[in-house]
């Protein structure tokens, strides 16, 4: 439906999820109808996507309330100082979640079901909750860092051809051009 789709909501597919710890933007984007359609499948924050089919055991976060599409398997965290031990164990699964995954098939496909039945090993919640504060500051750097270099993404997109047309002059600028000299 076409009306389903806008700017407002993100929708997470499994090549938005490469490369990056947090899924902070995404190909499509459905419209607030489009979102509303499927209240049920809203997504909060800091929820953990695992890409099942395909490219499977790709592991992000999200950063705003999101939809995802069917090859995504999700867990909604009911408490938060999981989120940092979960991620690197999600991350530890990928092996296993190809493996089960294979059915011999063109590409990976884990089930909901395969998926549901993945364990864990979970230690005492005192070791949780120290690995929590300690991982917590660096996965805001980290989420922190990524909106900086979206920004900078942004910007040199909008610069370049800016710059490449003449249509800004920079040779008046004092710019140290030693790097590009390695």
């Amino acid at each position: 439906v076409p009306e389903f789709y806008g700017k407002e909501v993100p929708f997470i597919k499994t090549p938005d999820m490469h490369d990056d710890m947090f899924c902070i933007k995404t190909g499509e984007y459905l419209s607030i109808l489009g979102s509303d359609s499927q209240i049920k499948k809203m997504l909060p924050k800091n929820t953990l996507c695992v890409s099942c089919i395909g490219t499977a055991g790709v592991v992000s976060i999200t950063t705003e309330n999101s939809h995802t599409n069917q090859q995504i398997n999700s867990i909604v965290l009911n408490d938060q100082t999981n989120r940092e031990y979960l991620y690197f164990s999600l991350l530890n699964l990928k092996k296993t979640i190809e493996q089960y995954g294979a059915t011999g098939a063109t590409m990976a496909n884990l089930s909901k079901g395969k998926f549901e039945a993945l364990k864990i090993v979970f230690p005492n919640i005192s070791f949780i909750n120290e690995f929590h504060q300690i991982c917590m500051p660096i996965f805001s750097k980290i989420l922190n860092l990524q909106y900086s270099i979206q920004k900078l993404k942004k910007t040199r997109d909008y610069l370049l051809p800016k710059l490449i047309s003449g249509k800004v002059d920079v040779s008046e600028l004092d710019i140290d051009t030693s790097i590009l000299d390695d």
